[in-house]
């Protein structure tokens, strides 16, 4: 029976699936719904279904199992992953062998490692790989990390944000930090309930920052959204500006261009020689926001590479990876 590869990045907010051969087949939301606790604990929906009722049904939580890369739940991790397995390659009678490269951040501990690979083992998968996302991302976006010149890659996903420098098929020297873009929306939400007293989801939050968030401090745009008001608990809607979201969204790209700075300061004088000709590469979502790549190189002095968001990098590096087993035994022998 042929061996179906999977190549998968189960993020804190979203879990991605690429299927070799078929490309992205999954991209849903890392949540589970329950109702009850202990034996009596029900599973209501998983993925998207779990998604649609957050803060809408009683009696019903909505959990997340992973957090910035890391199984926090590992019963409803292989809830969720046998739910998202079964979509991907259904299976009535016989299924066939499973092998899948799980994307990963830097510095999993053994402990965090083994657990990952038990909640991919007991949701069927028969062979597991482990690869940081970084080096995925970075073959996804067709980036050479085989050469010994060194590149300074930076990769800010929902959850956190790794940041690595890549020669010769290996991580000379890299960190995973918990900050990403899941962190900005929430601010965002604190910062409007605190000013205007008015509670909004994640996801108008979200909204607001990938529409009129900016890394220009006089940026002159603006966005009226709705939410509810804390005292009379009606309808009410307000408009923020661009510049008003600037320090908060500011701070934490200044965190992040920090943790890009701590990462260079380890590096050999000739990978930094390389890294200043040819600059730093910026991938994810949250680096596409308005305004960052001036702000970032005028906080590290470097020329930045942004790349055109592309979802999939990650997943379609792995599964790259996959097909070529000489490129892949050679990265797991370099971490």
């Amino acid at each position: 029976m042929a061996t179906v590869l999977l190549s998968m990045n189960m993020g804190t907010s979203t879990t991605a699936i690429y299927k070799t051969g078929e490309g992205v087949v999954l991209l849903e939301p890392s949540l589970v719904a329950v109702s009850g606790t202990g034996k009596n604990k029900v599973i209501k929906a998983v993925g998207a279904g779990a998604k649609k009722m957050l803060g809408r049904s009683n009696g019903v939580t909505v959990v997340s199992p992973v957090f910035e890369g890391r199984i926090v739940d590992g019963e409803m991790a292989v809830v969720m992953l046998k739910h998202f397995i079964s979509k991907v390659v259904p299976g009535k009678l016989f299924r066939p062998t499973i092998k899948a490269l799980i994307c990963t951040p830097i510095g999993l501990t053994a402990t965090e490692k083994s657990m990952l690979e038990k909640v991919c083992y007991a949701s069927g998968i028969g062979e597991v790989v482990l690869v940081p996302t970084i080096i995925t991302t970075a073959l996804g976006h067709s980036l050479d990390i085989s050469s010994s010149r060194g590149r300074c890659v930076a990769c800010m996903g929902g959850g956190s944000t790794n940041i690595a420098i890549l020669s010769l098929n290996s991580i000379l020297t890299g960190i995973d930090i918990g900050l990403g873009g899941g962190r900005i929306d929430v601010a965002i939400e604190k910062y409007i309930e605190e000013t205007y007293h008015i509670n909004i989801g994640a996801g108008v939050a979200e909204n607001i920052k990938i529409n009129i968030g900016s890394l220009y401090p006089n940026d002159t745009n603006s966005m009226e959204f709705t939410g509810i008001d804390q005292e009379t608990k009606a309808t009410k809607s307000q408009t923020i500006t661009s510049a008003e979201l600037y320090p908060i969204i500011a701070e934490f790209y200044d965190m992040v261009a920090e943790a890009i700075s701590s990462v260079l300061a380890q590096a050999p004088t000739d990978i930094i020689a390389d890294i200043n000709n040819e600059g730093i590469y910026l991938y994810g979502g949250a680096f596409t926001i308005t305004g960052a790549e001036n702000f970032m190189r005028n906080k590290l002095h470097c020329n930045i590479n942004v790349d055109s968001y592309k979802f999939d990098a990650d997943v379609l590096g792995g599964s790259m990876l996959l097909t070529d087993v000489k490129l892949l035994k050679e990265i797991q022998s370099n971490l």
